[in-house]
């Protein structure tokens, strides 16, 4: 059944926006782009308003919204990569929870677990179809980056008036007015266990080529990250490149890159990865003493002083971002989420969970790996960050500091050459 056949009449006129959708933008509420939107004030819970959520709710009627929501089916699909229960669980759970209260209508929140290759064929493969098989995608930058350019996205997402909070985010953070960045800071860096490395032979090292003599003493304690599989082994191959002073846009660099690693890494590596399963098994259980690893999922092992961080020069900024598909089947929550993502409900969730936030109960280590240090909204971080992590989450725009961005366009053009390049020198 098409969506016209089910719009309610007094909200027609809402929905021919979100009807249209399907031939293009999907910003489904209209607003005078000459007008600034007035702050929706934080609704006191005492006062008999909503419990939670209240500052961020967008100024427009709530029950167009939710009529548009029921209409729409009252589903949201996310794909994305799996950040344990963090995404798949959690930030779902708070979200079903923030519709409810706030319109009044029980969702189905759909997750699926996709790298960022995974999303894009997945949207090219439906590119005849009514609809998109997702909602929104939220993949590393260079994924998001492609999709945009291939008008698999939806455009100028960010000037829809349910997606008030991206009015207050830094340019920097958004890309294309139609995608933000849902961490404020992530990339590609190296740890050690600080129980098994003495911290003194690692505090000398500047580049990526200095690891050599340090992997050679840890010899089968190494992870590094395959190419294929999962990002960060290309983001590794370019700080090899970087600290060598070559140029990555020259094919035959990258693989002196390669047979450096082939030279250097791969005698001493335990493994190669290509997800978090087997990544995390071996930190855990303490069988791997120096890895490369995501600062996302860094931030809970620093915590516990599992493993300490070396910021070496050239370390890969790779930050998710979310974006609305072109042809969302769902467009109203695919933008009250991104709105929801850029919050500090999600970016700082209440902690301890007292009430009237006890639907945030999340365990230490989770609520850690969720919190990105904000996805920039200024203020956010001094208002709402819990002191006892402050030691490990630094805010976003510091750890930015230590991370540099390279052409991303480029490096999604010619990865597959690379790849084969590292089969044919290192193998699968």
């Amino acid at each position: 059944m098409s969506r016209k056949k089910i719009v309610p009449f007094a909200s027609i006129v809402l929905l021919v926006a979100l009807i249209m959708s399907s031939f293009g933008s999907l910003t489904a509420f209209a607003q005078d782009p000459t007008v600034e939107p007035e702050p929706t004030p934080t609704i006191d819970p005492t006062t008999g308003g909503v419990a939670w959520g209240g500052d961020i709710v967008p100024d427009v009627p709530k029950d167009e919204v939710a009529a548009a929501i029921k209409a729409e089916g009252a589903k949201i699909i996310l794909s994305g990569f799996p950040s344990g229960e963090v995404r798949s669980e959690y930030q779902p759970t708070w979200f079903k929870a923030w519709v409810k209260e706030i319109y009044g209508v029980d969702i189905e929140f759909q997750f699926v677990p996709a790298e960022g290759d995974g999303i894009i064929e997945q949207l090219k493969a439906a590119k005849n179809d009514e609809f998109a098989p997702i909602d929104v995608m939220g993949t590393e930058n260079l994924f998001v980056n492609s999709a945009i350019k291939q008008g698999l996205v939806a455009p100028d997402m960010l000037d829809s008036p349910l997606i008030p909070l991206a009015k207050l985010l830094p340019v920097e953070m958004t890309m294309e007015n139609t995608a933000f960045r849902f961490q404020g800071a992530e990339g590609i860096f190296m740890v050690y266990n600080p129980k098994y490395v003495d911290p003194a032979k690692v505090e000398n090292l500047k580049k990526w080529t200095d690891v050599s003599d340090l992997y050679k003493e840890y010899a089968g304690k190494i992870l590094w990250w395959h190419p294929v599989g999962d990002p960060a082994g290309l983001a590794q191959i370019l700080s090899i490149t970087l600290a060598r002073g070559a140029d990555y846009k020259d094919d035959a660099e990258i693989r002196t890159s390669i047979e450096w690693i082939k030279e250097n890494i791969d005698p001493y590596v335990l493994r190669y990865v290509r997800g978090y399963g087997d990544f995390t098994v071996l930190v855990e259980k303490e069988e791997a003493y120096i890895t490369v690893m995501w600062y996302g999922t860094s931030k809970k092992y620093t915590l516990g002083d599992l493993v300490r961080p070396i910021w070496l020069e050239d370390c890969m900024s790779m930050p998710g971002y979310e974006a609305i598909v072109d042809r969302a089947p769902h467009p109203t929550l695919a933008q009250l989420y991104m709105n929801f993502q850029m919050s500090h409900y999600t970016q700082f969730p209440p902690y301890p969970a007292d009430p009237p936030y006890e639907v945030f109960k999340i365990e230490d280590e989770n609520w850690m790996r969720g919190c990105f240090g904000g996805v920039g909204i200024p203020g956010d971080y001094d208002r709402f960050m819990v002191d006892w992590a402050r030691n490990a989450v630094p805010p976003a725009e510091e750890v930015n500091k230590s991370l540099v961005d390279v052409d991303w366009d480029y490096v999604f053009a010619n990865k597959g050459t690379w790849q084969e390049m590292w089969g044919e020198i290192i193998g699968d």
